[in-house]
């Protein structure tokens, strides 16, 4: 959850916002059973549920974004609008062959995982800003991850293709990606874009996949105030 706080921060002040760790994710229970795309949907619906919530926009990050495309796509009537951040409906076979990289460097331990996921995820600027932190973020996150919900995960991601579901999607979207993004590719974004019928595509210039960096937060923050302003 920690990463939606730069958000949260901004929007508090005009919208009830929520956040959550997934399954598996966060200071969430491990996955126990193999999960998929609907087991995780069920999920967020539930949480809705149980928060009162009938109807709201959405903001999703990478895998986030699938599951808030599933959401539009299954219970329309829940969406407001969504906003994807590096996202996705299908694996190409670039973020097939990260992904099977992945679980590999998950079976030798969590560390191997993080620092090939980083270097993935992460512009070599960013990385070498952030060096200590990182470093420090690895640490803790060692002490807490499951490696067996961060593979059931990745399954599930693998096993993904929702863009022949897209049309269905009525609502308006926004899509952020970065122009470097070595793991949810230019392309899958643009697949989106072009599959949903009410969308903006606005590309982040040298940024990966991860946006959630200072030196764009104000900007994104503003893209997204823009967007939602103007769908109340």
């Amino acid at each position: 959850m920690s990463i939606w706080l730069p958000l949260i921060n901004k929007f508090e002040k005009d919208y009830l916002t929520l956040a959550l760790d997934l399954p598996g994710h966060g200071s969430s229970p491990e996955i126990k059973n193999k999960f998929n795309l609907d087991s995780f949907g069920d999920t967020l619906i539930e949480f809705l549920k149980n928060q009162g919530i009938n109807k709201a926009h959405f903001i999703g990050f990478s895998w986030g974004c699938a599951l808030v495309l599933k959401l539009a796509c299954d219970a329309p009537h829940m969406v407001k609008s969504l906003i994807l951040i590096s996202g996705f409906s299908q694996v190409d076979q670039q973020m097939e062959a990260r992904l099977n990289d992945f679980k590999e460097k998950l079976k030798e331990s969590y560390e191997a995982f993080f620092d090939e996921a980083v270097q993935v995820v992460n512009t070599p600027r960013f990385l070498s800003e952030n060096k200590i932190v990182l470093e420090e973020f690895k640490a803790l996150k060692a002490k807490t991850a499951s490696i067996n919900s961060l593979i059931s995960t990745i399954d599930a991601i693998l096993d993904l293709n929702l863009t022949g579901e897209l049309s269905k999607i009525k609502c308006p979207v926004l899509i952020i990606s970065g122009s470097e993004d070595k793991l949810t590719g230019m392309g899958l974004a643009k697949i989106m874009q072009e599959s949903l019928t009410d969308s903006r595509w606005i590309i982040i210039k040298g940024e990966g996949h991860n946006l959630f960096v200072p030196s764009w937060m104000n900007e994104i923050e503003g893209y997204i105030q823009e967007f939602l302003e103007t769908r109340d």
